[in-house]
């Protein structure tokens, strides 16, 4: 029996150095991946998207139809854990009941809000928590029907990081904060 105890405080214990190990690489990898944003934003050009912004060059664009099954598709400019999402056009949907965002509204692919921590609906400007713990920052432009006594939609850009990179994404806050396209967006 005493053997049998040996055998399983030697098994635990390096269970347990496995783990503290894996942590610590986990750790590293976040640390490297975060220096290595740092110097891209650092040494980087920028490049217009067509719906009247800025982003940085080396982030890769891709877009995304039919975003979780929802009726919205998306631009999407991402780097490892920073993505920027573009939603050219909400339709009226987005304006009924609380209006959109809401706690647990899709914001990008596999990404919802966990809540909201400020909101501004006069500037149209939202930020808060994703469900996998990373900020969003987010501004909401309405659109007009064609009827002046209706809003006809809504389109968003939004920034979602961890929190970690907070300084190094400035620049882009910057950009969703003052975005305005250049055209009203119908698709």
């Amino acid at each position: 029996l005493n053997m049998y105890k040996q055998h399983y405080y030697l098994i635990l214990s390096i269970l347990i150095v496995i783990f503290c190990f894996a942590v610590n690489i986990n750790a590293q990898s976040s640390e490297a991946n975060q220096k290595e944003f740092v110097r891209l934003m650092n040494q980087n050009k920028w490049s217009q998207a067509k719906n009247g912004f800025r982003y940085p060059s080396f982030m890769k664009h891709q877009y995304i139809e039919d975003v979780d099954n929802s009726i919205f598709n998306a631009e999407v400019y991402s780097w490892n854990s920073v993505q920027i999402v573009n939603v050219g056009y909400l339709g009226a949907w987005s304006l009924i009941g609380e209006g959109y965002p809401t706690v647990n509204e899709t914001i990008a692919y596999n990404i919802t809000i966990k809540n909201i921590t400020y909101r501004s609906e006069r500037n149209g400007i939202y930020s808060g928590y994703t469900a996998d713990g990373r900020i969003f920052y987010m501004k909401t432009i309405l659109y007009p029907s064609g009827d002046p006594n209706f809003v006809g939609g809504m389109g968003t850009l939004t920034v979602i990081y961890p929190k970690s990179y907070q300084q190094s994404v400035e620049p882009i806050i910057d950009i969703v904060q003052h975005w305005k396209p250049k055209k009203l967006r119908t698709d």
